[in-house]
């Protein structure tokens, strides 16, 4: 039986996941934001497919998650990998328009601190550059986690430094799926429908506050023919 719809709610829910928050430049990683996705697939407006690769992924243009092969009962990295894409799903969902390299950021920021919450062990030492792309990531943003306390209840809510996101971003494009990121690349997908909307309509009347709705304009760093977007 393959990893699928409800797997991806549970994760949602683990609550290893609603155990820190963060903002990585102009984007909040938070419970709330796992939440809001949550309903968005129990409402019909994410879908979950079965994915057929080793990682799962989230599709902007689909506003779908599809999940990485296995079966269940996932472990801490199967769960945390799901919630990776599902980070990026929140941005989707609320119709921000990001910047691909803060986006990869706080998904990962997001993966690792799940898995040191959910599984804790000694953080891993990083005494210099492997040559491994993958495993320098991992070290640099161990040391990330653990300079900010993000997998502990006195870093909740914490504001990543700029300089320590630039380091970040420089650890994600050495990895080869990454290494055609520019800078200045965003999001150019509108989002998924109605479901940013809808969230801020319901916000709005729980604070009994008017306010007009927002609608956010599709951004592209560059023309079609040279974009690249990766999910």
């Amino acid at each position: 039986m393959p990893i699928g719809r409800q797997d991806v709610l549970d994760t949602l829910a683990d609550p290893a996941a609603q155990r820190f928050k963060f903002t990585v430049g102009s984007l909040t990683v938070s419970p709330l934001g796992y939440a809001d996705v949550r309903q968005a697939i129990g409402d019909g407006d994410i879908d979950v497919q079965p994915g057929g690769g080793s990682d799962a992924v989230y599709d902007r243009r689909l506003n779908t998650i599809f999940t990485q092969n296995g079966d269940p009962p996932l472990n801490v990295a199967d769960r945390a990998q799901i919630l990776h894409e599902c980070t990026h799903a929140t941005f989707d969902a609320y119709g921000w328009v990001t910047n691909l390299r803060e986006d990869e950021v706080a998904a990962y920021l997001a993966q690792l601190t799940f898995m040191f919450i959910a599984n804790p062990t000694p953080f891993p030492r990083h005494v210099g550059p492997t040559g491994r792309p993958f495993a320098d990531l991992i070290f640099g943003f161990s040391a990330v986690i653990e300079k900010y306390g993000l997998h502990q209840a006195s870093g909740f809510g914490a504001l990543i430094d700029p300089m320590d996101v630039d380091a970040l971003e420089g650890l994600v494009v050495r990895m080869p799926k990454y290494s055609g990121l520019l800078p200045a690349d965003v999001s150019s997908y509108p989002g998924v429908p109605g479901v940013h909307s809808q969230i801020d309509a319901l916000r709005r009347a729980l604070r009994g506050a008017r306010r007009p709705s927002v609608r956010y304009s599709n951004v592209v760093a560059r023309p079609p023919s040279q974009k690249l977007e990766v999910f």
